[in-house]
Parts: C-alpha cells; sequence; structure tokens
C-alpha cells in the first residue's frame, strides 16, 4: 500500500513492532515543524489502526519506537518533547508527554521489548555542543495516574557538554549507549 500525505517533508521515522504485526510511521512537514501525522497500521493487510492528528504544541514527530507486541509506543518530536501510548492501536491520545529542555529537539528514541523501560536523547537545536538523554520507567498500577496532569518527568536524565547526541540505544538494567 502506498500513503500520501499532503505538504513538503516526508515520512521522517518507521519502526516494526518485533511480532511482525505493527507498523508506525511518523510524517514531518520540512516547511512547518509544528506539522506532522504519525499513523500505525496493521502489516497483515496494510490496514491503518489510527492515524493521530498533527500535535501542534509538541511540535511535528521525527521518531518513534513500538514495543515487541505493538501496544506501546513512543515518539519524540522537534521540539524536543517524549509522548507515551500505553496501547498504541486503541489510545487516541498519549498516555503521558515530557520535554528535556526549552529550545531542546529529540534526535532518536528507543524503547525496551516490553515496553517497561524508554529513553531518549538529543540536544539543543541551536548549540550543537549540548546534548540530552532521558530514562523513563513506563509501568504504574493506576492507569489513571495521567488523567489529570499527563506531564511526566523523566525518571533520570543527564545533559552533556559534548556534543549532541545523534543516537541512543537501551539494554538490560538501564544500560544506555549513546
Amino acid at each position: 500500500n502506498t500513503i500520501e500525505m499532503d505538504g513538503r517533508g516526508g515520512w521522517s521515522t518507521i519502526d516494526i513492532s518485533e511480532n511482525g504485526e505493527y507498523v508506525a510511521a511518523a510524517f514531518s512537514d520540512a516547511e512547518d515543524k509544528n506539522l506532522g501525522t504519525t499513523a500505525l497500521f496493521r502489516l497483515q493487510d496494510g490496514q491503518p489502526e489510527l492515524c493521530w492528528a498533527p500535535y501542534p504544541i509538541h511540535g511535528s514527530i521525527i521518531e518513534i519506537a513500538l514495543s515487541s507486541d505493538g501496544m506501546k509506543m513512543a515518539a519524540g518530536t522537534a521540539e524536543g518533547t517524549v509522548m507515551f501510548w500505553h496501547q498504541a492501536p486503541y489510545q487516541i491520545t498519549p498516555q503521558w508527554f515530557a520535554q528535556f529542555a526549552e529550545g531542546s529537539e529529540i534526535s532518536d528514541i528507543d524503547l525496551s521489548a516490553d515496553g517497561s523501560e524508554l529513553v531518549a536523547a538529543g540536544g539543543q537545536s541551536d548549540n550543537e555542543s549540548i546534548g540530552y538523554w532521558g530514562y523513563w520507567e513506563t509501568e504504574y498500577d493506576d492507569e489513571e495516574l495521567f488523567e489529570d496532569d499527563p506531564y511526566h518527568p523523566p525518571t533520570w536524565s543527564k545533559r552533556v557538554e559534548s556534543g549532541y547526541i545523534l543516537t541512543v540505544s537501551l539494554y538490560e538494567n538501564e544500560n544506555v549507549f549513546y
């Protein structure tokens, strides 16, 4: 199947669940950092599960990651926001979101296979010598925890002055390589 989007830009990121059931993709508009669309498709028949409208508050989505079963999804934006969906095929709005620092952008995001851990990295868009990365635990007993306030700061984060971080990978026991 082919999907076309209006605007200037293109599909900025794509991820396939390890079970081969879902594919998530994000469209980024080159002329407007605040315009972007995310879609989740079933691979077997190419049918969209969900298509999310642009998120003008959080910026254009430039990175996306799925858990191995496709039930959990994380996305990072050009405005430095991380968003997390706990039940991706069924949940239109993110369960929670967080932002590194004003003027930062997400360059990479990784989600553990079971979706219980998330790591994101990036840096200052106007100062390439400053980088950020953050780690989130995503599992909570109380699913209603974020209903009143969906902002969720990282479990821990790090600012480095040795450069903008381009890529990040999450391994067992909170080990992060960047």
